[in-house]
């Protein structure tokens, strides 16, 4: 594909030394984005293939979309306040609990036809709220990668969310469980979609498309590197692969203390809602700190919505639309998916194992409640265990990898490897109730485990 550099580059500054530490080091360069060659399994040497300067260098160099640190501290900021605390985690207690209390004794309500049981309605509506992500990403998908409108479905998205968490507030006796089933619903799907547009800012880029990793001062220096011949390709594929790192890792573990502070936070204003008194006061505390917790997302989310630069996305080809190119990129990545083998690889063990994760961790939560005997604040403890874990799981993954230069394929083998040891686990309880999510010990050490080992699959998983 021919293409043509916005900017001409820059001369190279021969007399700084690199720190992958000072990624924000204040200076103007030129970056050269990444050509990727077909998956080395069709013969050939990729390692010898010569990169054209032009093909090299993405469309837009222009200063003004280098990512400053207000900018990148505004990303982080997005993600502390919306992070599925209030419509993943907390919604899913509260519905469950409502179905609980709305099926009573019998533990049957009547859901789409027939009679079903309280996890049979929790399970069908997260498959639900997923197909309503399939058909929503498949509609709105193509926004991410063409045209300028990604900030503005980020941000009527994070609006729906946080209308979504106010809509609770009204819905909190058994009677309004399909109310429920709604909120719950469309609140997995519009966080689903916020939270995907989102990541889009950082990582997505392309011929015309510059994402906020490309644009870090680091990147551009190593780009006058590349091109001025003092460092390999390699070593410029290397620092790219630690920089999109970095933007996923930074917001992934810089999170976790926030999100305990603010469930320590959630936890005082239940006590003060009598929420441990009756059914009803703990119905209520629970909506009372799902608006609590969203309110705050809409806040965290306000610097990056000022902040953001809106870097555009790719031109539509001719005579398309952005939703008909998205269609034609479809078509044009089936016809030519056998060229990269491995990638079609890498998307089918990334389906099963994504897929395998979510419904372990949905599966392990919804038994977590029913063993903590539908406890809020003994549900809030667990969490916090969780996302303090995460802290020091994401980190240490972090540092391992720039300190030995590993790379994130094999971060994410490593991490894939420890979600099977989850699955393995839940598998043993088929036989016996003495291990496999039956004890309440056992959710106080999943929490621990997802944090130290499993929760970095988030971050690689995308930056691979």
């Amino acid at each position: 594909m021919e293409r043509q550099s916005l900017l001409q580059p820059s001369a190279p500054d021969e007399s700084h030394e690199e720190d992958e530490d000072s990624i924000f080091h204040s200076q103007s360069s030129v970056e050269l984005g990444a050509l990727i060659p077909d998956d080395g399994d069709n013969g050939k040497d990729n390692s010898s293939v010569q990169f054209p300067m032009d093909d090299l260098a993405p469309d837009q160099f222009d200063p003004k979309y280098e990512a400053s640190t207000s900018e990148f501290w505004a990303y982080c900021s997005w993600y502390i306040g919306n992070s599925s605390l209030a419509l993943c985690q907390f919604a899913a207690v509260a519905f469950q609990t409502l179905l609980k209390q709305a099926a009573g004794t019998a533990g049957i309500l009547r859901f789409l036809g027939r009679d079903r049981n309280v996890n049979s309605i929790l399970l069908l509506s997260n498959g639900i709220a997923f197909c309503v992500e399939v058909v929503v990403f498949i509609t709105l998908g193509s926004f991410a990668d063409f045209g300028s409108w990604r900030p503005n479905i980020l941000i009527f998205h994070t609006l729906l969310t946080v209308a979504i968490g106010f809509a609770w507030l009204g819905v909190h006796t058994p009677d309004r469980w399909q109310l429920a089933v709604l909120l719950y619903i469309t609140g997995i799907a519009a966080y689903a979609v916020a939270y995907t547009f989102w990541t889009a800012a950082a990582q997505l880029d392309g011929f015309r498309f510059v994402s906020l990793a490309r644009n870090l001062p680091v990147m551009r220096r190593k780009a006058e590197a590349l091109k001025a011949g003092s460092i390999s390709r390699a070593e410029y594929d290397r620092v790219d692969s630690i920089s999109r790192s970095k933007m996923y890792n930074i917001p992934n573990y810089i999170v976790s203390p926030f999100q305990v502070l603010i469930m320590t936070i959630c936890t005082i204003m239940l006590y003060r809602l009598d929420a441990d008194e009756s059914d009803a006061q703990s119905n209520w505390g629970i909506s009372v700190i799902i608006a609590f917790v969203s309110a705050l997302g809409l806040v965290f989310a306000l610097p990056w919505f000022v902040l953001e630069k809106r870097r555009p996305g790719q031109t539509p080809p001719a005579n398309m639309n952005i939703i008909s190119a998205g269609i034609w990129q479809w078509g044009q990545t089936a016809s030519h998916i056998w060229r990269l083998k491995q990638t079609l690889l890498y998307l089918i063990g990334f389906f099963l194992m994504s897929d395998s994760l979510n419904t372990t961790i949905t599966v392990v939560v919804t038994l977590q409640v029913e063993v903590m005997e539908y406890d809020f604040i003994k549900f809030n403890y667990l969490n916090m265990i969780g996302w303090g874990a995460q802290f020091f799981g994401i980190y240490t993954c972090w540092h391992l990898q720039r300190k030995y230069n590993i790379s994130s394929k094999t971060m994410w083998v490593a991490v894939s490897f420890c979600i099977v040891i989850l699955n393995f686990w839940g598998m043993i309880g088929i036989w016996t109730q003495k291990i496999g999510y039956h004890q309440a010990w056992e959710f106080w050490l999943f929490q621990a485990w997802w944090g130290l080992a499993v929760s970095p699959y988030y971050s690689y998983c995308q930056i691979m």
